[in-house]
């Protein structure tokens, strides 16, 4: 078919919405309508212009040399198919996708990414919907047709974001629920800078074995690709689990205790009172719907069995896709082989022709990313198919040498892999040669780099979770590599895909491919310096960590915080490094000495307690000056999981230090000890403050002096002494502002407003207004993590009732509860009761005051004061007996029973004004 279109070619894909379910009820009413809908939709393509490529089941494939005949083409087939009497069928409805791009035409096919993209396209639209990509819409700029910007989506190649627009016509529905992105289900799937090729039947078999599975786990040998054929398939099973797709990834950690940790971070969930990490998993996935994807288990193969084994045990909607060198060994596992890519038919060995071939189109596609005008064509098909067989279909040694176009031509490439992998050319082989022949792969990219490059990246091989060019200079350099070698070298290392470059919000981040960042660490110890790299990388750490505790306590509070959870995995892997050789110093310096406020607004927040504990360990940390800070922070780390006296030990013991002559004054301490005495119900052995917060004065530290003056407030409040509260948190606000802090405004204008509550309840809520603005900069979901002044504004009248208030509270609290932070979820409950016995649920706010009770002595003594009066206002509305009846059914309630029943509520009030709008 010499006049199908070629060069950048327009793509047009159809497909019948709900075909099984028709076919199913329809099956011989369907035989006649499937012919008409053929007979409409391929006249309506010749009609414009089109050609049919291909059909697929209920489907078309066509091509158009230009974008508006290929969307007259998709409007015409509409607008007839909706006019079209089905008869029994009743209605068809055929959602479509129109793309524009690049492509290779061959044989009366097409190749190319743009294919996929299109096809991607039409998968997010609904049935009578046609959408097209900003590349068609670009063609479109002369038409008379109405597009819709329906904004940017990612799709599910998981590739860029793509801008779509829906075509509108005024003999078509306009209307349609939100298009079916990634971005309509919940996942923390990363974003691909490269095109998935190939696999179709791998995945139709791996969403086969989750019909019958719960557990499925990917083995082979390493870079085969396990890993980006299982983000792909979560990507692909979304629409199956309502909670989401997450994906763990278990490469950047060595000690298999830490496996419940990380799971934990990649699902959102904190540690319980009461409960270990694991437990606290399966206490908050029981009721979820979710895939959980382990990514790289080898190395920690027991401790990620157990957690598979747990969750589907204990989690009844929680399925596990995992990818291993070998099987986890769980019950129920289905065990899946992920074999190399697709070979050409050669030497009598069945394949697929060389162009279709998945590994031959692999290394094409990664080909043309590295020299642009790259093109399988007569001069190379045969070195190419070569090149592929010789490295067994693998995907990461293909990319590899795909990324030798740049400097050399295919048939060069081959003649290199001729004197590197003979294994390959003999016949069955076992596993372990399998992975040799990988190994043999990475040693031939490795042996091509120069020296100084071969030493770089071995010393790269110690960054978890990726690295900056800065991270990388101080870490890479030193004896013969100084900084300026490490830019350039880092550059050829990028180059030849040795090294990925991640383009991101906050700039170029790089990282390792988890097999090669293996095998740099084992050269890295064959050279003998591993132990310096470690020094020099948890220095860099620890300049990084003081760096983001100073920067927290001013203007970028939250852009620190960002950088801080993106060097999460780098700061854990030197601290792990540092109390695994002793090293007291680097230790409490990975720690850092951040600030407690700042701190606990974020879940990452809640790991430097169990950090400072593993410091605290390490030999002579006892009698380092900043171990105050290391006993405040496993201070506010038992206080958040209820454990109130060791909270106030540590504490204690804490402020013992910095009155010792040598050792400088800090506000945190004194903040550690307010808050286990406050939430002990002790408030009025809390110190005085004046004493303190001249000692911070003394300082001429700004945010110290604020910091120490929340405290104060925070005291003053309790114990209901509103004037000095409204003193100290006065200057605490004219503080925080002057430094720019968020949190230290935030929260100095939330017991500012409390204070104002009954002399100035009009200045009260402005302030508060602003106050839970400042909280909302912080990059907290709701603000500040102790954002009492939501609490605070719910007491006033019938605030309980408001629909603003209740999507912030429910915000609040739901983040307070996925982090683990029992004492003040206790809080939030029983504010949020005081709050609604003003309203008409009544009978909800005496339960859910009950079940505060269980748990008084957790529970915030900021509201103690108010019970009384919330009883006394419940039983004059539903009588004793009534009480007596809903508190008897509060007190039975779990906690997260009560969580749940708080939700329900403030959801209630959200709902109702949803339904007013």
């Amino acid at each position: 078919m010499s006049e199908l279109p070629s060069g950048t070619v327009t793509f047009l894909f159809t497909d019948i919405e709900g075909s099984t379910r028709l076919w199913e009820e329809h099956p011989g009413a369907m035989q006649g309508a499937l012919a008409r809908h053929d007979e409409i939709v391929r006249e309506a393509i010749e009609g414009c212009g089109g050609y049919v490529v291909k059909t697929t089941g209920d489907g078309f494939h066509a091509a158009f040399g230009d974008g508006e005949g290929a969307v007259n083409a998709a409007v015409a087939a509409q607008v007839a198919l909706v006019a079209e009497e089905w008869g029994e069928v009743d209605e068809v409805r055929v959602r479509m996708g129109v793309h524009t791009g690049p492509a290779v035409q061959r044989d009366g096919d097409y190749y190319g990414t743009a294919l996929n993209r299109a096809a991607r396209l039409m998968s997010v639209a609904h049935g009578g919907q046609i959408v097209v990509s900003l590349a068609t819409s670009e063609l479109m700029r002369d038409s008379s047709i109405e597009l819709v910007d329906l904004g940017e989506h990612r799709l599910r190649d998981l590739g860029t974001p793509e801008r779509i627009f829906q075509v509108c016509h005024p003999d078509l529905p306009g209307e349609f629920a939100p298009l079916r992105s990634l971005d309509a289900y919940a996942s923390n799937l990363p974003l691909q800078m490269t095109s998935f090729v190939g696999r179709g039947r791998e995945l139709v078999e791996i969403t086969k074995a989750f019909d019958d599975a719960r557990v499925v786990t990917l083995t082979g040998v390493g870079g085969v690709g396990k890993t980006r054929l299982a983000v792909q398939m979560g990507a692909e099973l979304l629409p199956r689990f309502g909670d989401g797709v997450w994906l763990c990834e278990l490469g950047p950690i060595a000690d298999r205790s830490l496996v419940p940790e990380v799971v934990a971070a990649a699902l959102n969930v904190q540690q319980r009172p009461g409960m270990s990490p694991a437990e606290s998993i399966l206490a908050a996935c029981k009721n979820r719907q979710l895939l959980l994807l382990l990514d790289n288990c080898e190395h920690l193969l027991d401790a990620a069995a157990a957690m598979a084994e747990a969750m589907v045990r204990a989690c009844p909607g929680v399925s596990v896709l995992a990818t291993s060198r070998e099987g986890l060994g769980v019950s129920g596992e289905r065990i899946l082989v992920v074999r190399s890519l697709g070979l050409p038919a050669a030497d009598g060995i069945p394949g697929d022709s060389v162009e279709e071939a998945d590994a031959v189109r692999l290394f094409c596609d990664r080909a043309v990313a590295a020299r642009d005008g790259f093109v399988l064509d007569a001069d190379n098909v045969d070195a190419v198919a070569q090149i592929c067989g010789r490295l067994d279909g693998i995907p990461l040694a293909i990319e590899l040498a795909a990324a030798r176009v740049r400097m050399m031509t295919p048939g060069e490439i081959a003649e290199r892999l001729d004197e590197r992998f003979r294994l390959l050319t003999g016949g069955a082989r076992t596993a372990v040669e399998r992975h040799q022949t990988l190994r043999q792969a990475v040693d031939w990219s490795y042996d091509l780099l120069a020296p100084r490059e071969q030493e770089l990246l071995n010393r790269l091989g110690v960054f978890a979770g990726g690295f900056t060019l800065d991270a990388a200079e101080s870490v890479g350099a030193g004896g013969a590599i100084d900084a300026f070698d490490v830019l350039d070298g880092l550059g050829q290392l990028v180059d030849k895909s040795l090294v990925v470059a991640d383009t991101t919000p906050a700039g170029t981040r790089y990282r390792l491919l988890e097999t090669i960042r293996q095998y740099a660490l084992e050269r890295l110890d064959d050279a003998g310096e591993t132990d310096a790299t470690r020094r020099r990388h948890g220095t860099w750490c620890a300049g990084f960590v003081a760096q983001a505790s100073a920067g927290t306590r001013g203007p970028d509070e939250a852009a620190w915080l960002d950088r801080f959870e993106r060097e999460f995995d780098n700061v854990r892997a030197a601290l792990t490094w540092a109390t695994g050789t002793d090293n007291a110093e680097l230790a409490i310096s990975l720690v850092g000495t951040f600030g407690y406020w700042s701190l606990y607004i974020r879940p990452v927040g809640y790991m430097l307690g169990p950090w400072a504990a593993a410091a605290l360990a390490t030999t002579g940390a006892a009698d380092d000056p900043r171990s105050s800070h290391m006993l405040m922070l496993r201070s506010m780390d038992h206080l958040h999981h209820g454990r109130l006296d060791d909270a106030e030990r540590d504490a204690r013991r804490a402020v013992e230090l910095i009155a010792e002559p040598d050792i400088p004054f800090s506000a945190f301490p004194w903040g550690a000890l307010t808050l286990a005495l406050l939430f002990s119900g002790r408030a009025a052995e809390i110190p005085d403050a004046d004493a303190i917060i001249e000692a911070a004065r003394a300082t001429g530290d700004d945010y110290m002096i604020a910091t120490v003056l929340v405290d104060a407030a925070t005291r003053s409040y309790v114990l209901a002494d509103l004037q000095r509260c409204q003193l100290f948190a006065d200057e605490g606000l004219l503080l925080a502002q002057r430094i720019g802090n968020p949190t230290l405004m935030a929260l100095s204008g939330g017991y500012l407003g409390a204070a104002l509550e009954t002399t100035d309840p009009v200045r009260a809520r402005s302030v508060l207004e602003v106050a839970i603005e400042h909280g909302r900069t912080t990059g907290s979901r709701g603000g500040a993590n102790f954002p009492t002044a939501l609490g605070w504004l719910l007491r006033m009248g019938t605030e309980a009732a408001n629909p603003r208030w209740a999507i912030e509270f429910r915000t609040v609290l739901e983040h307070s509860y996925e982090v683990g932070d029992s004492v003040s979820v206790f809080t939030f409950l029983n504010l949020y009761s005081q709050g609604l016995a003003n309203t008409d649920r009544a009978e909800s706010a005496a339960v859910l005051h009950a079940s505060t009770e269980l748990a008084r002595h957790m529970a915030n003594p900021i509201s103690i004061a108010h019970r009384r009066d919330t009883h006394e206002r419940l039983s004059a509305r539903l009588g004793e007996t009534r009480l007596a009846e809903l508190t008897a059914r509060g007190a039975a309630l779990s906690y997260d029973e009560a969580v749940a029943l708080a939700v329900a509520e403030l959801d209630r009030v959200i709902a109702q004004d949803e339904g007013a709008t």
